[in-house]
């Protein structure tokens, strides 16, 4: 107390503040501390952040998903192929996988087929996987080792196909997205505890579906078969296990001697299959689809012209120069089927059927554009008589 005006001393209380001013900031920091601190991560959390350190992201995932889903449009809504059910000959064009067409000298035919698919329902499903599977994937192995297992997977299915298959065209990424599932069965196999269950889960359902709708699909659709499936899966997991080490979770520079490895595997399936897959010599399949392709051509640009002729849109010289036209495309694939070295016990009827029909077309259609330019009616009633031959031939070519 001042003894002046008997006030307490305010020295003595600043004294006080001061020494207590310490305790006072570290009690404050340890509360501020402990509730700004986050919730710790459990396993599945960890295991995510983890892998997103490594890889960032799955360039390689969404860049096949974007490409697959590009090329369907376009082929749609560019170039009218039927977005439900295209059929083989709508896809031959554009790169699908047939044997005779591949092995006489289209090889690019076994990577193209990987982009296109038979409609929508087919697309829809591979590239759902894809996304399901795909990023867990490509940060599990990096986005070079997944770029290596869906290309080499797709590239060696497509092989396969060829070899089981030669007599089928095939189309379809979904040999490539079976090497990625083999890609992460082959991590579980010799990294087993390496994936949390709770990421594994979440895709049980989904890969679960995929396979047995592949399976049913493969089953039931000429142009999706199971040698590529499986020749895809055994790929990819042999990648997978490749790939697989003690910690997952390495830096890219530890994953390059690991792709090489991955790139051997691959290399050493496609020269093996290689070795498996026949000559295409003699073989009569590929020039059977091109007569099916001419056929179904001539007889579309035929229709069309003999329709608008009746409506007296083109004259009658207008309608004989475009028969003729088709003439040209007839001869010279009734000269291929003349040509064919050796035609298997398979393949000799309906070899003979084409010859028969281009026999009959060509005949018939000459004397029709003889007819339109000399106006005899015997060159008319000789065409009249080919087409109803051709009738009732056709129906055992449909």
């Amino acid at each position: 107390m001042r003894e002046e005006d008997g006030l307490p001393d305010l020295d003595l209380y600043l004294d006080h503040a001061h020494a207590h001013e310490g305790e006072f900031e570290q009690g404050f920091d340890a509360e501020f501390e402990s509730a700004s601190e986050s919730p710790p991560l459990n396993d599945e959390e960890q295991f995510q952040q983890d892998l997103r350190e490594v890889t960032p992201h799955a360039y390689f995932t969404w860049l096949f998903l974007g490409i697959n889903a590009a090329i369907f449009a376009v082929l749609v809504l560019v170039y009218d192929v039927p977005a439900i059910a295209p059929g083989a000959l709508d896809l031959l064009p554009w790169g699908a996988n047939f044997a005779p067409y591949t092995t006489s000298g289209d090889w690019w035919r076994l990577f193209t087929c990987m982009f296109l698919h038979f409609g929508i329902i087919h697309i829809a499903f591979n590239m759902w996987i894809l996304k399901e599977v795909g990023p867990l994937v490509e940060r599990l192995v990096g986005n070079v080792g997944f770029l290596i297992i869906f290309l080499g997977s797709g590239l060696v299915a497509s092989m396969a196909s060829t070899w089981w298959n030669p007599g089928v065209v095939s189309a379809g990424a979904s040999g490539a997205i079976f090497g990625v599932i083999g890609a992460l069965l082959g991590v579980l196999i010799l990294g087993h505890g390496t994936i949390p269950k709770e990421s594994l889960s979440r895709l049980r359902k989904s890969v679960t579906t995929f396979i047995f709708y592949n399976i049913y699909i493969g089953l039931n659709s000429p142009g999706i078969d199971m040698a590529a499936h499986l020749g895809g899966l055994g790929v990819g997991v042999l990648c997978g296990m490749t790939m697989t080490r003690t910690e997952m979770l390495e830096t890219e520079e530890g994953r390059v001697s690991r792709n090489f490895s991955a790139t051997a595997i691959c290399g050493l399936c496609v020269m093996w299959m290689l070795v498996l897959i026949p000559s295409s010599e003699g073989n009569a399949a590929r020039t059977l689809i091109d007569f099916e392709s001419v056929r179904v051509q001539t007889n579309s640009v035929y229709t069309a012209a003999l329709d608008k002729m009746e409506r007296r849109e083109i004259d009658d010289e207008t309608f004989a120069q475009i028969v003729e036209e088709q003439l040209l495309e007839l001869n010279r694939t009734q000269q291929s089927l003349k040509e064919l070295l050796e035609v298997d016990e398979a393949q000799a009827a309906d070899v003979r059927r084409a010859e028969q029909y281009l026999s009959l077309r060509i005949e018939g259609w000459n004397s029709l554009v003889k007819g339109l330019r000399s106006g005899e009616e015997a060159d008319f009633v000789l065409w009249q008589d080919r087409e109803r031959e051709l009738d009732r031939l056709q129906r055992g070519l449909r």
